[in-house]
């Protein structure tokens, strides 16, 4: 392994300013309309919990340990048209701080599990990267209707509004744009395909975007599922939830299944020992996730290959039932066999301010106000 500051062009790639763009992932076709969920989410935790196996106490359970737990799907995430949930957003650019790589394949060290980085985060949560820029504004989801990607699936619209501090000065993009952008800053060798589909993509530097892990767009809720659709295919692109929401479940989702074989998203329903805030209200579900962008090779200026490297993002999304989602961290471009403390790209925090009809559960401001 070693450890430089290589010139990667392809890798520097600052958000991209395509309107429309979104992530395509592995699922089903679109269904004609959501569907609430109306089905009793989550079982007990048994000996096949990979909490259980590793040797750890999977913690309480949502409501009594030992019972099902009453939390729902349908409640976890109110979709009625017009409901909206605004966020104050905060970002840290955390910089380039050089690339860890290897000479082979096979000497990549994997992504860490959710549920390593659920053990790193209990022991050093109050780390805080350090920062060499932020930026901050506000940033509303609304259900406004229904509507279709690019590639024709169609669902509820669920629109992002980002508004920064400062005004106008400051670019924004979208979660879908960041998404892609971070796909081709984790992995140079997909920009060149990621150019012909989207020609209009261009380098631009920006200042602010909303997180990637809850996100806008073309959106479903069934028995099933919460996620959302993307422009690349009529399959579903993410995944938020599982009808399981018991802690200790954990799935895992193809992202860009067109572009790349190693793109994964990782989910893990934390436990209460593994929170990253107390639970406050009944049936809160803590989800961290973790996005492996597969191994990447890293080269110089002129092209020559210096090795291979494993790039991740993770972070936490809290819900809580009949409000949503209501707080969350992501950190992106850690780096597999490296500290996750060391990011190459930013960190973003974000925590609900308002949502409406109708008003927070009580608690949830306090909530709120403990993850900022």
């Amino acid at each position: 392994m070693h450890d430089r500051n290589p010139i990667v062009p392809l890798a520097i790639l600052a958000m991209l300013t395509v309107s429309a763009l979104a992530t395509s992932g592995c699922g089903t076709a679109p269904a004609t309309a959501p569907s609430a969920d109306r089905l009793l989410a989550g079982s007990r935790l048994g000996s096949s919990s990979p909490l259980t196996a590793a040797g750890l106490d999977p913690g309480d359970a949502p409501s009594t340990p030992g019972t099902v737990a009453p939390t729902t799907l349908d409640r976890l995430w109110p979709n009625d048209d017009g409901h909206f949930w605004r966020f104050r957003l905060n970002r840290v650019v955390t910089g380039f701080s050089g690339f860890r790589y290897y000479d082979s394949k096979d000497a990549v060290p994997p992504a860490p599990s959710p549920l390593e980085l659920a053990e790193w985060l209990q022991r050093h949560r109050r780390v805080m990267p350090a920062g060499t820029g932020s930026a901050s504004g506000t940033w509303t989801l609304r259900f406004e209707g229904r509507g279709s990607t690019l590639s024709g699936a169609a669902g509820q619209n669920l629109t992002e509004t980002l508004i920064p501090d400062a005004g106008p000065r400051l670019s924004t993009a979208s979660s879908k744009q960041a998404f892609l952008a971070l796909l081709a800053r984790a992995r140079p060798d997909l920009a060149p395909a990621l150019r012909r589909r989207f020609p209009e993509i261009e380098a631009t530097s920006v200042d602010l975007y909303p997180p990637i892990l809850l996100h806008g767009y073309i959106w479903e809720k069934t028995a099933e599922h919460i996620g959302t659709y993307g422009d690349l295919d009529l399959n579903l692109a993410w995944k938020f939830l599982e009808a399981n929401v018991s802690p200790g479940h954990e799935f895992t989702f193809q992202l860009v299944p067109l572009l790349a074989d190693d793109v994964f998203l990782h989910a893990l329903v934390l436990p209460a020992r593994f929170e990253t805030h107390p639970r406050l209200v009944p049936g809160q579900v803590e989800v961290l996730y973790v996005i492996d962008f597969g191994v990447s090779a890293v080269t110089d200026e002129s092209g020559q290959l210096l090795g291979l490297t494993r790039i991740y993002s993770y972070g936490t999304v809290t819900y809580v039932p009949a409000v949503g989602p209501v707080a969350g961290v992501e950190y992106s471009g850690a780096q597999a066999g490296g500290s996750p403390a060391d990011l190459l790209f930013d960190m973003i925090r974000f925590g609900l301010v308002e949502s409406g009809p109708g008003t927070l559960v009580s608690g949830v401001s306090d909530l709120v106000s403990a993850r900022r």
